[in-house]
């Protein structure tokens, strides 16, 4: 348990420092991030697993171009049916290019798509 504290207050330090933080996405929407070659941007996403949600990216990265530095999930409500967590992942861009990500939440078991996101990323 107190490695888990320990990781947990690493992570949260860590991503004040490393990456652009940006807010909590909660809802469907499209978003656009603006980097320079070899910055780091995060995406935290609002996650209800213990209901059977989780997000998931469907979009293929061209890791040339745009690569997954980190991902973590942070529990808010530890043990509590409904309980939120906050889903993380930190991409660097490498190259100039355009990029697209598509994350999807839903339960997996379930054909139904319950929240879309799509960011679109341009390196520059």
């Amino acid at each position: 348990m107190e490695m888990f504290l320990i990781r947990t207050a690493f992570i949260l330090m860590t991503m004040s420092n490393q990456a652009q933080t940006h807010e909590l996405i909660t809802s469907d929407t499209t978003i656009t991030r603006h980097i320079q070659p070899f910055e780091k941007f995060r995406l935290n996403f609002q996650s209800c697993p213990t209901c059977g949600f989780d997000w998931k990216i469907i979009s293929f990265i061209d890791t040339s171009k745009l690569k997954i530095v980190d991902s973590a999930t942070i529990q808010k409500h530890k043990n509590q049916t409904g309980g939120y967590t906050i889903k993380s992942w930190t991409f660097q861009g490498l190259s100039q290019a355009e990029c697209q990500l598509i994350f999807i939440y839903k339960r997996p078991w379930l054909k139904e798509i319950e929240k879309k996101v799509i960011v679109n990323v341009k390196i520059e």
